[in-house]
């Protein structure tokens, strides 16, 4: 995945895991899980700092397999403030030629209003 902005300082948490397994919350994308509890095929962790643009790599994915990537944004405020989006779901399949790539995430966190503007999926 490929321009994922946040608009204020925080982190990206997000899996890779074999379709239709189940949506994992936050807490087990967090932790490397799937919905069962168990690992995923990857796991990236993504600091993006404020309007920073930054790539999310899933490495290590099988030739010709369908997986479900889920990730979400936080700023990891430890106040009662704190801002998480909800978990978003792309569905991938990879090829044998180079690393699909996801482009135009944009996720916008502010203190009142979680948005996100735009998603697209391309495969190369």
């Amino acid at each position: 995945m490929s321009d994922v902005k946040l608009e204020s300082s925080g982190y990206i948490y997000a899996v890779a895991v074999l379709t239709d397994t189940g949506t994992p919350n936050t807490i087990q994308i967090r932790h490397g899980l799937d919905a069962s509890d168990q690992t995923a095929v990857v796991t990236l962790t993504v600091a993006a700092g404020d309007d920073e643009v930054v790539t999310l790599n899933f490495t290590g994915l099988a030739n010709y397999t369908t997986y479900d990537l889920f990730y979400y944004a936080t700023n990891e405020d430890i106040s009662r403030f704190a801002l998480t989006t909800t978990v978003k779901k792309l569905t991938i399949t990879t090829t044998a030629a180079a690393p699909v790539q996801t482009s135009a995430n944009i996720v916008k966190l502010s203190w009142s209003v979680i948005v996100f503007l735009a998603m697209a999926l391309f495969f190369n």
